[in-house]
């Protein structure tokens, strides 16, 4: 037979398992005081990139991480992507485009753009 709820058992918050005291200005507070902060940041094609530009990015993200005086955790999240609709809307453009001198079109960006795309993700 199932016990009877006479109240005293109630349902504990997650929070309290928590370190976090408060969310405030863009900064956690946790309960020994510190403070955190979570940024967002964009992403670059690092794959798109010429060999010096590839260089310089190294280069500056090594500058960049040994300034630091402080902890740091990074946390790189990947997303796959459809890009079928953009596909599509690259061939409608290519379509409106004039024939060049040799009468083909002036380049098949769709296509090249989607066997570039599915050698990346392998």
């Amino acid at each position: 037979m199932p016990a009877k709820n006479t109240g005293k058992n109630r349902a504990v918050s997650t929070q309290r398992y928590l370190d976090i005291t408060e969310i405030k200005d863009n900064c956690v507070i946790l309960k020994d005081g510190t403070l955190r902060a979570v940024l967002m940041v964009s992403s670059i094609n690092f794959s798109l990139k010429g060999e010096e530009e590839q260089a310089a990015i190294i280069q500056s993200y090594v500058q960049f991480l040994n300034a630091l005086d402080f902890n740091l955790q990074i946390v790189i999240q990947s997303r796959k992507l459809n890009i079928d609709n953009y596909l599509e809307r690259i061939k409608k453009v290519e379509k409106s485009r004039p024939m060049n001198y040799c009468g083909c079109r002036r380049w098949n960006t769709a296509n090249t753009f989607r066997s570039w795309w599915k050698w990346r993700i392998l």
